[in-house]
């Protein structure tokens, strides 16, 4: 049945599913103009005239319910039903994303329980209750689907054995996970064929309520015949349940899972009455679009008392003891960016190795193994987990991926994302969407399975909104929260994939994650704020705040964050689930100046260890210039001669690469501002102002300058296509391509005599050091023309000597590297490289992290200062760390 076709006065809009009791489709009743729900009942019972004026009779009476907790029947027209039009997610979608706080299933389970007491009272009684017929709207409203279905469609009711009393194992026999989607919840009674009253349904009741606490299923098997074992003889593990789970909640799930009929829970009401002594931990406990009309007052009052409360009400009293531990990196290799699955069982992170480059890594906590994950190559920024936990979603080379923990089946869900820019985070949702970001762009959404990318949010103009980076979805799966950049601060936000204004929930803060502890409780906020990892309280429905504040880490300083300071907070310091969370007590090693001689004795270490990068040592021999990232992103100088260090920029934006000109006299950096970056050139000694010679919107670093003073070295793109450029210093010029490809090459270096240029290319899969000619264009006067390997077993960052007869790079596991080189106008040949000592360096990346003084006997490294040490803290059952804090 296509679109635009009629069903009496019902236009079919699209199909939305299909099941074991037919096909159901969206529609518009074109006499009362809403939209509703069609079920077109199967030809195996529409062919036969007795069972179909059965149907209509029970349909009549199913039309008779009218309950808010129940899918509405509105009629029936030629052999389909129409039925309310029920959005949201299934109960089932829900459960696959992890076992569901205590607050959350009771108040799922209450809403059930009403509307199968309302059925039950008046003779009705559903018979295929599973997760799949429940329905979770975004107003948190429970509606229970197909209700009554099963015996309207049955044959003759005085057959107690007749098999159709199942629907969905009559009609397809051959479709294993429908089947055993019904098999699993068929009480003991109904699985043998006997007759099935209201006690069938308080069976399955229990059924859903343990899975909903346990995340798992509770009858499962390989076929339908051991599904159906399970149910008449497994025994039922209640040790599967939560610690802590109330005693009332227990009591209930045993009696209906009585196995005798008589001895089950006779009434679904009874059920509220055994969970009334469940301890909750504030009136709030219960968001308040789940309460009942009559409580609205209450609720608010409630909010108000909870606002002003000590947060010992706020968490969950039974939640089990914490556990710490800390994930440390080898050889000052970092963790950086984690990501908890959202079942809490598993950490995945970036890490730099020394051999690899940067990829994924997943620490499973019933493990002591991390364990790379193949395939996650040049990862950039915190991956994200699928609701399931079973698959990663990451970012590398401008694509967006997923990925199984283990590796392989790797899916590429988008390309060349907005002209490369990396992606900085994401969150997935469990109806499949994924929304992400990308530095300079808005939120965006793309489907799991690939597709069209749309956005989701635009640019605040009047806050002069430059840059958002999302954390997670909050429980609805609709609204997520996300950190905006703009008029120099960074806010939280809540936005909404309807695209509706967004919602300012905290300001001058950092969002990290969002979770509901898994014993239930309200949810919280993982921040960043005023140098400290926070948890806090987090109201959906109000969208703000509440409560006492909880310190995570309260010395995290702006020197722990990179060079784009706070805003990117949300990216590399924490992540957090419903049982677990994670984070960094700072990003990036806190670096040294040291001196090293050429058979690797330390000589000496000079200035205040911080965030440092981007060294290089001045031509005349006399200063050092370097990155500092401890407050935002600036140069410095260091004199050689006196010790001193003198500050060069003053945060007028993200500045760093400086380099100074082959006479010493000027210095050139880049700078990252609102719109893109910028090459600027000033004078070394700091007098007059600053020059800006060349402007682009991709992120750009600056490497070398040319011998005649002309040219900078430049690399422009993303992470995934770096691309070295010539830069003229004089405007009037155009800049030149030098070497342009899909892979990666950065660190291109001038050699002194101006004939030769020196790079990093990962084009064979490894990263190694190459030369080729300058251009003549821009000095190069050599008339060999080629491309030459340097290094043989891996290679970054080269630094030429100043006779141009020795090149220098750093191996991939940290060694010291050196090549001797003849060259000259017809001639350019280089000897195999020689170690010639080990250094603590991780050279990935643009960043250069090392210098030579001209005569190549000394080095200055930008080497782990005493101890730093790279780690990930860990916290599982963080819930009871608040509980005990706040005694």
């Amino acid at each position: 049945m296509g679109p635009q076709s009629f069903i009496g006065h019902y236009r079919i809009i699209s199909k939305l599913g299909e099941g074991g009791m037919g096909a159901v489709y969206r529609a518009t009743d074109t006499r009362l103009n809403r939209d509703v729900a069609i079920k077109v009942i199967p030809d195996a019972f529409a062919d036969n005239p007795g069972r179909m004026a059965r149907f209509e009779r029970e349909a009549q009476v199913l039309a008779s319910l009218n309950h808010p907790n129940i899918g509405a029947i509105y009629g029936v027209e030629e052999r389909a039903l129409v039925m309310e039009l029920v959005e949201g997610i299934t109960l089932q979608q829900r459960i696959a994303s992890g076992p569901l706080p205590l607050d959350e299933g009771l108040a799922i389970a209450q809403q059930m329980a009403d509307g199968l007491a309302y059925a039950h009272d008046r003779g009705v009684v559903h018979r295929d209750l599973k997760p799949a017929n429940i329905m979770l709207t975004a107003d948190d409203r429970v509606k229970v689907l197909d209700f009554g279905l099963a015996k309207a469609l049955s044959g003759d009711p005085s057959s107690p054995s007749n098999p159709t009393v199942s629907p969905t194992l009559t009609m397809n026999a051959t479709v294993a996970g429908v089947i055993m989607g019904t098999a699993a919840y068929m009480a003991p009674e109904q699985a043998r064929g006997k007759a099935v009253d209201k006690r069938g349904d308080i069976w399955a009741f229990g059924v859903v309520l343990m899975e909903m606490l346990t995340g798992a299923r509770l009858f499962a098997g390989e076929t339908v015949s051991d599904t159906l074992a399970a149910v008449l003889r497994g025994e039922i593990d209640y040790s599967r349940l939560p610690p802590g789970t109330p005693a009332g909640v227990r009591r209930v799930i045993q009696r209906c899972l009585e196995r005798d009929p008589a001895r089950r829970l006779r009434d679904i009401g009874d059920a509220r009455i055994l969970m009334e002594p469940v301890e909750v931990n504030s009136p709030a406990i219960i968001p308040a679009q789940r309460r009942k009309p009559w409580l609205a007052l209450a609720g608010v009052l409630a909010g108000m008392l909870v606002a002003s409360a000590a947060t010992w009400y706020l968490v969950p009293r039974h939640s089990p003891a914490p556990l710490f531990f800390e994930l440390q990196g080898p050889k000052g290799a970092q963790p950086i960016s984690p990501a908890v699955s959202p079942d809490g069982r598993a950490i995945a992170f970036i890490r730099i190795d020394p051999t690899r480059g940067p990829a994924l890594y997943v620490r499973r906590l019933d493990a002591l193994e991390v364990k790379p994950v193949p395939g996650s190559e040049n990862a950039t920024s915190r991956p994200f987990w699928s609701p399931d936990s079973r698959r990663i979603g990451f970012f590398a080379e401008g694509k967006l991926k997923v990925v199984s923990p283990e590796g392989g089946d790797i899916r590429v869900l988008a390309n060349g994302l907005l002209g490369g820019r990396p992606s900085l985070s994401g969150a997935w949702n469990s109806a499949g969407d994924i929304v992400f970001n990308q530095l300079g762009n808005p939120v965006s959404r793309i489907a799991e399975t690939g597709g069209a990318i749309t956005p989701v949010l635009l640019f605040d103009a009047s806050r002069q909104e430059t840059g958002q980076l999302v954390a997670d979805f909050l429980a609805d799966g609709k609204h997520f929260l996300y950190t905006s950049s703009g008029h120099g601060e960074v806010d939280i936000y809540e936005g909404s994939l309807d695209g509706s204004k967004p919602v300012l929930v905290l300001p001058s803060a950092a969002v990290l994650g969002y979770a509901r502890p898994a014993q239930g409780g309200p949810g919280y906020m993982f921040f960043y704020k005023e140098g400290q990892i926070l948890l806090r309280p987090f109201d959906e429905v109000r969208h703000h705040v509440y409560g006492n504040t909880f310190g995570v880490a309260t010395e995290v300083s702006s020197s722990s964050l990179p060079t784009s300071g706070t805003f990117l907070a949300t990216t590399t310091l924490g992540s957090i689930s419903n049982s677990t969370l994670a984070f960094a007590k700072s990003f990036g090693l806190s670096r040294q100046l040291a001196w090293v001689a050429r058979d690797g004795k330390p000589a000496e270490s000079t200035g205040e260890a911080g965030n440092l990068a981007d060294v290089q040592i001045s031509p005349d021999q006399h200063r050092l210039a370097f990155t500092r990232a401890d407050h935002g992103s600036d140069i410095w100088l260091a004199d050689l001669d006196r010790g001193s260090t003198t500050r060069v920029t003053f945060s007028e934006g993200s500045a760093g690469s400086p380099i100074f000109s082959p006479d010493s006299a000027r210095i050139a950096y880049s700078v990252e501002g609102p719109d893109g970056y910028k090459a600027v050139v000033r004078s070394s000694s700091l007098t007059g102002g600053t020059e800006t010679i060349f402007a682009a919107k991709s992120r750009m670093e600056l490497s070398g300058w040319s011998r005649d003073g002309e040219w900078l070295a430049a690399i422009i793109g993303d992470p995934g296509r770096w691309d070295i450029q010539l830069l003229p210093v004089k405007r009037e010029r155009k800049p030149v391509p030098l070497v342009v490809t899909p892979f990666d090459e950065y660190q291109p270096q001038f050699s002194p005599d101006g004939r030769w240029i020196a790079y990093t290319s990962n084009e064979s899969g490894r990263y190694e050091t190459y030369v080729v000619n300058a251009p003549d264009t821009v000095g190069g006067r050599a008339r060999v023309q080629g491309k030459w390997q340097i290094s043989t077993a891996g290679g970054q960052q080269p630094r030429w000597r100043a006779d141009t007869k020795e090149l220098f790079y750093l191996s991939l596991e940290g060694q010291m590297m050196a090549a001797n080189i003849e060259s000259g106008e017809d001639a350019f040949r280089a000897s195999v490289p020689a170690s010639l000592f080990t250094t603590a360096l991780v050279p990935i990346g643009p960043p250069c992290l090392y210098d030579v003084t001209a005569d190549g006997r000394r080095f200055v490294l930008l080497s782990p200062a005493a101890g730093a040490t790279p780690t990930l803290s860990v916290v599982v059952n963080w819930a009871g760390a608040l509980v005990k804090r706040d005694r």
